[in-house]
């Protein structure tokens, strides 16, 4: 058997988002279950609820759906940690003068 393909190529510098290492990142230690990523995911994609409790959605919609949802979560925090490492560059620029 084939590994799965992931539904969508997301990078940075060339290395797969959700690989890649935050420099800023800490462990809050928050945990959540399947259903609560779902329902997240559904809601931010604008989907109906009633119909994706009841099955009325395409599994592969409902896939791609929560794919779409944690990329967009790993571009977040990637951006975040990008504003992060260039406002330190900065700080440490202005401290050199």
């Amino acid at each position: 058997m084939r590994p799965r393909k992931k539904p969508f190529a997301i990078t940075r510098n060339n290395y797969p988002i959700d690989e890649y290492t935050l420099s800023n990142s800490f462990n809050p230690g928050i945990q959540y279950d399947q259903k609560y990523l779902e329902f997240s995911a559904c809601v931010a994609a604008g989907l109906d609820l009633e119909k994706w409790y009841k099955n009325k959605y395409d599994n592969n919609l409902i896939a791609l759906t929560i794919a779409w949802y944690q990329g967009n979560n790993y571009i977040k925090n990637n951006v975040e940690d990008a504003r992060e490492k260039k406002a330190e560059q900065q700080r440490k620029r202005a401290n050199r003068r």
